[in-house]
């Protein structure tokens, strides 16, 4: 197993000039892949609610139709269809360096546009995590509840979970 103790002054033994090999590559090891976001369609919304319509096809038939039958009774073919939305919801992450981190070198990149670099990266994954999650949607009220997102899960466990006819 290594050790270092370049900076240990209690060490008195021959280690104690040893040299640290720090590389100058930072690995951030949490994983950072949104595939639902970026596979969705972007736009800038025109209100902090958004609806769209959407309609349904009816369940596949393999009987077959004799020859010569008439026609009867007919299909409303519109009959499924149903207008949903959701809420817009904001998104933030700060970030910053001081004066003097920005003045001096660092092991691994430390300066304002990796610090930007990362709080995009982190805001990405946190809309990803959103849009994955169980949250309701919900209004902001002026008193302390934001405007949030409807998630998915909500979507597939409900019935019919966002719908405003």
């Amino acid at each position: 197993m290594s050790f270092t103790n370049t900076f240990d002054t209690t060490n008195t033994g021959s280690a104690v000039s040893n040299r640290e090999d720090l590389t100058d590559v930072l690995t951030i090891l949490a994983p950072e892949e949104t595939p639902i976001l970026s596979s969705a369609d972007k736009k800038k919304a025109s209100s902090t609610f958004v609806e769209w319509t959407v309609d349904s096809l009816a369940a596949p038939s393999t009987s077959g139709i004799s020859e010569g039958a008439d026609v009867t009774a007919f299909t409303d073919q519109f009959a499924g269809r149903a207008k949903l939305g959701n809420r817009v919801q904001k998104f933030r992450r700060d970030y910053m360096v001081s004066d003097m981190q920005e003045a001096v070198d660092s092991v691994g990149p430390a300066k304002i546009a990796q610090a930007e670099a990362k709080a995009i990266r982190e805001l990405k994954r946190d809309i990803e995590a959103t849009i994955s999650s169980n949250n309701l949607q919900a209004t902001e009220d002026g008193s302390g509840t934001a405007s949030a997102l409807g998630g998915l899960g909500d979507w597939i466990q409900n019935d019919q979970p966002l719908i405003t006819q």
